[in-house]
């Protein structure tokens, strides 16, 4: 069985490269930019959702429990105001970590 942590950490550095050329640190943050709409330096819900079908991660039917999973793991804070760029960067590195 594949870790859910280690499947999203993958689908987004496969993303990253397929988009950017590349999975680097700059480019993990390029990303979280292009995905905070709002440019309020969280990444909300309804961002995370885009991200998620951007990059492939889940099925239509599917995408609503990985959003909250994600949520409920990297929202470290609790309250559900969103990702930080801390917490972001943080589990990424931590599920590549884990490979």
């Amino acid at each position: 069985m594949t870790d859910p942590s280690r499947e999203l950490a993958d689908k987004l550095n496969t993303f990253m490269k397929k988009r950017y050329g590349s999975a680097s640190p700059a480019m993990q943050k390029r990303l979280f930019d292009d995905y905070d709409v709002d440019q309020d330096g969280t990444i909300k819900k309804e961002e995370l959702s885009h991200l998620l079908q951007d990059a492939g991660v889940g099925s239509f039917l599917t995408r609503s429990a990985w959003v909250d999973g994600v949520m409920d793991k990297m929202d470290t804070k609790g309250g559900g105001d969103g990702i930080s760029w801390a917490e972001y960067e943080s589990a990424l590195n931590d599920a590549m970590k884990a490979k």
